[in-house]
């Protein structure tokens, strides 16, 4: 689940979690405090006389406009449609207090099981980010992230230019992603204006989600709302089935495409592209690593083949799949 903190040990760690205890009514402290999983926020989970809590330490970037939005945005979906973590609120009414200059919000501690791997968790899990796409479809847009993983084009070609100009970059390999940077962005720009909009969650996969019997009871994360293009959710999801759990490819891909459901005409025509997308993202990502040239190479190798294949059978196969699960 996560690594031991040593509340016991270290004192200054100790007293910041106690003083949230208190704003918060949770109860005396007890036992240690565990690090859970995740990169982009400090996660800590803690039990106290009153239970089992998780205190979120959020990242440096987020801005406190967009923690009341997303609080909004958990307010207006149904606990029994999507299971979320709702942080918890002071005696003022607050979910958000600032101890040594770090903002701090706590929900309640779910218990359920990680992502197993399982066929049936992608299809719950597909099924659960439509039923969220679809409930927030009227809700208003609010602040943006400061950062996302969902870009706007002009940032891709932005970005791209400027790995041009660091040293260490291949001019030859950055030639042969120009050509599918191209191909991608025109493709992706004449259907953009006919997909549809609502609220996205930016981050969705598998390992974002608690499990009970193959269901999803619990969906966390949501540092990356915003109102956009649904599509980016679906492509994200299958490029991390792609990517990172490539020896399940074959059947998540069309499991998560029927869990999820119809896509518009629209929608299964700029799939192949949403999908390259994402590949280009993460490329260009290199010009902001400290190690620009390895972070390249790394990004390269793992995502060339991707785009080739997306050029090709990957572009039949995601199309093909997104029409049979119209029914």
């Amino acid at each position: 689940m996560g690594a031991s903190l040593g509340v016991g040990v270290n004192d200054a760690f100790r007293t910041s979690v106690e003083r949230v205890c208190r704003h918060f009514s949770l109860g005396e402290l007890l036992g240690e405090a565990i690090k859970l999983r995740g990169s982009f926020n400090i996660n800590v989970k803690i039990r106290t006389t009153k239970g089992c809590y998780v205190i979120r330490f959020a990242n440096s970037t987020v801005r406190e406009e967009h923690l009341q939005y997303v609080s909004s945005l958990l307010d207006a979906l149904p606990e029994v449609e999507i299971p979320v973590l709702r942080p918890l609120k002071d005696e003022q009414g607050a979910s958000t207090i600032y101890d040594v200059g770090q903002q701090i919000q706590v929900t309640p501690f779910v218990w359920g099981r990680s992502f197993q791997c399982r066929e049936q968790q992608v299809r719950a899990s597909a099924g659960m980010l439509r039923k969220f796409h679809h409930l927030l479809r009227n809700m208003k847009p609010g602040p943006i992230p400061d950062w996302s993983f969902y870009r706007s084009t002009d940032d891709l070609i932005n970005t791209f230019r400027h790995l041009g100009t660091l040293p260490g970059i291949s001019a030859e390999e950055l030639s042969c992603i120009s050509y599918f940077m191209e191909r991608t962005l025109k493709q992706y720009g004449e259907a953009e204006p006919m997909l549809p909009r609502s609220i996205i969650h930016g981050d969705w996969h598998f390992w974002n989600q608690r499990y009970l019997f193959d269901n999803v009871n619990c969906v966390m994360d949501f540092d990356f709302v915003q109102h956009a293009v649904p599509l980016f959710d679906v492509a994200y999801a299958l490029w991390v089935i792609y990517l990172l759990l490539p020896q399940y490819a074959e059947t998540f891909d069309a499991a998560f495409l029927s869990g999820y459901g119809e896509l518009t005409d629209e929608e299964i025509r700029a799939l192949p592209a949403a999908l390259s997308r994402v590949s280009l993202f993460f490329l260009c990502q290199a010009a902001y690593a400290p190690d620009p040239e390895q972070k390249w190479n790394q990004q390269f190798k793992w995502q060339m083949p991707f785009l080739e294949w997306m050029e090709g059978e990957g572009r039949r196969r995601v199309s093909e799949l997104a029409r049979m699960a119209r029914g």
